[in-house]
């Protein structure tokens, strides 16, 4: 009998050699700008229309191939990289992580909690995390898979699964959330002022999606330990459990980290109640009554810096492993030298994303992709698939989900609507499309991270890490994602069950 099992050692060297053909990030960008000004002479002069707050605007692509843009985007060059709002994310976000992993306490808090934990497990406590950082923005993309890299380490096992597992769950899974986060405020938003543009009498909320979207996490939770069970794990040789009792005996909390640990626990109790103390505070100053956390939200980055810096702080004078205050710059520029590779690839990042916005080639391509459904005559479901199909593949190119939103709504919404499809389902469909192929698109600005951290955890020096190392890994968590949310969709679309309240 021939032996059926797939040979996932050898599919992932097909996949890996030919993402690897993708160049660097930051080649990727500097194309892509490059593209783009060619692009923008091409069709200089192309209109469009779209509708916002009862208005019909004009939109015109603009001719950038020509000297006086080139000497402005030259004058502009410091000011749109220091601007460039991932770039102050990723750095103080590493500095604050470095200190609190610079400390031990990640390897103290382990080996103090943990005894046999299998893998399964582990994972749905990381895909389970992950799904849901959306709630604190984008950070969950940088702390996530970082996190977790350095608590696979510290468990002795291989740190690349937490990376992988982190990544594909937090950014193929954005959109979801099990809590009412920032993107379905906004998204919802947007779709309020296109139904007010046009004129429709309807309106959606936050939690017009919140059904589907509760349900859906569990989707990307089973799809990512499935996919990690049967796939992730043979590629990176994982074993059954995280450590075996020799490992734990090894590995014995001495009392110093004990004392460590207790005043850890002090610390992040001190630091609830000034959390506390804050938005209370804040709310008061601003007018605002009852529970309302706003201010968590407007300041997530200082909070999650000042949290690990302060607590991993606590950790290291009480434990011993930070002696002197002045190790605290020695940790911060050794998170910084882990953000390398994307404090590089931000020049190009950030000048791709100005040319485009200055071209208005994102309004128009958000347009003609949407203007492509006009020519189409399947029954819905099917064109909404193909909705998604087609949001997932701009999105390789425009990472924005509000950007693509606000110019793909205005055209899909009422075309959905003369098929009797509510701009809710419309919203929830382009979510999903919006979602699944976040951790494979070249031009996602977390995607050096990835590669950094990769790279930070690579023992082998015949392992070139590249864009495909990341791509051939994560691909599987796209096809999986997306098969599973669309499946759930069709489900969720042909039973009339509602999709939010």
């Amino acid at each position: 009998m021939r032996d059926s099992k797939i040979d996932y050692k050898s599919l992932t060297k097909k996949l890996e050699a030919l993402a690897n053909k993708i160049p660097h990030p930051f080649w990727s960008f500097t194309i892509l700008i490059l593209i783009t000004i060619l692009l923008s002479f091409i069709v200089s002069g192309k209109e469009s229309y779209f509708v916002n707050d009862s208005v019909v605007t004009r939109l015109q692509i603009n001719n950038l191939a020509n000297i006086e843009y080139f000497i402005s985007l030259i004058g502009d060059m410091d000011e749109v990289f220091l601007y460039f709002k991932p770039l102050s994310v990723v750095i103080l976000i590493f500095m604050g992580i470095s200190v609190f992993q610079g400390s031990g306490a990640i390897s103290a808090i382990i080996r103090g909690v943990s005894t046999k934990i299998p893998i399964r497990m582990m994972i749905f406590f990381i895909a389970f995390i992950g799904v849901n950082s959306n709630i604190v923005s984008d950070v969950g993309v940088i702390v996530i898979p970082t996190l977790f890299a350095a608590l696979f380490q510290s468990l002795n096992f291989n740190p690349w699964i937490g990376i992988i597992v982190g990544y594909a769950s937090v950014n193929g899974g954005f959109t979801l959330n099990m809590f009412i986060a920032g993107t379905d405020i906004i998204l919802s938003e947007i779709t309020n002022t296109v139904l007010l543009g046009l004129g429709m009498n309807a309106t959606i909320n936050p939690f017009s999606n919140w059904y589907f979207m509760f349900v859906g996490c569990l989707v990307i939770i089973l799809v990512t330990m499935l996919i990690t069970e049967k796939y992730t794990k043979k590629i990176l040789k994982a074993p059954e459990h995280l450590y075996n009792m020799d490992y734990y005996n090894r590995n014995r909390l001495s009392n110093r980290e004990k004392k460590g640990l207790k005043y850890l626990v002090y610390a992040n109790f001190l630091y609830f109640i000034v959390l506390l103390v804050m938005i209370k505070y804040y709310n008061a100053s601003q007018g605002i009554s009852g529970l309302n956390i706003r201010f968590i939200f407007s300041n997530i980055v200082g909070i999650i810096f000042f949290y690990f810096t302060i607590t991993g702080l606590v950790f290291g004078m009480t434990s011993g492993t930070i002696k002197k205050i002045d190790r605290i710059p020695e940790l911060f520029a050794s998170g910084i030298t882990g953000a390398k590779i994307f404090i590089v690839t931000a020049l190009p990042a950030a000048l791709f994303v100005k040319v485009l916005r200055d071209s208005n080639l994102d309004s128009w391509m958000g347009i003609l992709v949407s203007d492509l459904l006009l020519k189409i005559h399947m029954p819905p479901i099917i064109i909404l698939i193909f909705f998604m199909v087609i949001v997932s593949l701009l999105n390789l190119v425009i990472s924005s989900s509000s950007v693509k939103w606000l110019f793909i709504a205005p055209i899909a919404i009422p075309i959905f609507n003369t098929m009797n499809i509510s701009p809710r389902i419309v919203q929830l469909a382009y979510r999903i499309g919006d979602t699944v192929t976040n951790c494979i698109s070249p031009t996602d600005y977390y995607l050096p991270i990835m590669i950094s951290l990769l790279e930070m955890y690579n023992t082998d020096n015949k392992i070139k890490v590249g864009v495909g190392t990341i791509i051939s890994l994560c691909i599987p968590y796209t096809i999986a994602y997306f098969v599973g949310l669309a499946m759930l969709f069709v489900i969720w679309y042909l039973l009339a069950i509602p999709v939010g309240f």
